[in-house]
């Protein structure tokens, strides 16, 4: 005979609910039906991060210029390249990587950030990291903005390449997501993760063509080849940089190599990311 308690464990661990990517139309479902907690999640984060501050939203443009001024002077004296236009490939890098990074960075954390509400509120708990994902994706948007503000004024200029933009940010945020749901889980059940993730993110920034634009890092090329990364920013740089730009980047429209590779990175991190979720699940509160 099945008793209560048995009963209410059953539901808490999700015996009997679809498991893996049987359960993908009924998440979608179930994310049709959260989208007003989703907007509210996002609407909530982005007030409290601005809440008495000064300059509010104008730090989301001006944090990321602070950071260019500084490491577009010193970079630009050790490469010896012209300052405006080493800038633009720096920006055009700096952008995608705060994403990302900013990303990863909250949604590791997003479900022990929320765990009063995770207790009392019965929706999917997909629905924490992807409300991050889009405050980051928001902040982004708005760094592209200073971005084109201040591309005239560092030589740059609207070019066709820019109908890239779209489908680098879909693919990218798809990524980003993936990645987001392994990192969620494994710092959900492991605080120490912490402290790994912030070296793994340390060392993806150095490993990539960032600071460096990936002419220059010739003795280190089967490291970019092998880095997802590199093939996301290419399509940011091809899209933001003017023709003849630092290292010969910008002017040409991305090879199929960089599309494809970027869209299998896209759908294995996704696919990893959300079988790893639904193993999961169900058990994340067990660690909250």
């Amino acid at each position: 005979m099945i008793t209560r308690a048995t009963t209410i464990e059953t539901q808490i661990r999700g015996e009997g609910a679809p498991q893996g990517w049987a359960g993908f139309k009924d998440d979608l479902a179930a994310l049709r039906r959260s989208r007003f907690v989703i907007t509210s999640l996002v609407t909530t984060q982005l007030k409290l991060r601005y809440h008495r501050s000064l300059l509010g939203i104008g730090w989301t443009l001006l944090n990321p210029l602070l950071l260019l001024g500084v490491q577009a002077l010193a970079f630009s004296q050790i490469l010896n390249f012209d300052i405006r236009t080493y800038s633009l490939f720096l920006l055009s890098g700096l952008i995608p990587w705060q994403f990302f990074s900013n990303a990863i960075d909250q949604s590791s954390r997003t479900l022990m950030a929320h765990e009063g509400l995770i207790r009392v509120l019965p929706a999917r708990k997909i629905i924490f990291p992807l409300a991050d994902l889009t405050v980051s994706l928001v902040h982004s948007g708005f760094t592209l903005l200073a971005f084109f503000l201040l591309l005239p004024f560092m030589g740059g200029q609207l070019r066709p390449q820019l109908a890239i933009l779209p489908p680098a940010i879909l693919l990218m945020a798809g990524f980003t997501f993936g990645l987001a749901l392994i990192t969620m889980t494994l710092l959900t059940m492991f605080r120490d993760f912490s402290h790994i993730l912030g070296v793994l993110l340390t060392a993806c920034y150095f490993a990539s063509p960032i600071l460096y634009p990936p002419g220059v890092m010739q003795n280190y090329r089967a490291m970019l080849r092998l880095n997802p990364m590199t093939y996301f920013l290419e399509l940011f740089h091809t899209a933001l940089l003017p023709t003849g730009s630092v290292a010969g980047l910008g002017g040409a429209w991305p090879s199929l190599e960089t599309w494809a590779i970027a869209s299998v990175a896209t759908v294995v991190s996704l696919e990893a990311g959300y079988l790893v979720y639904k193993r999961f699940e169900h058990e994340y509160v067990f660690y909250l």
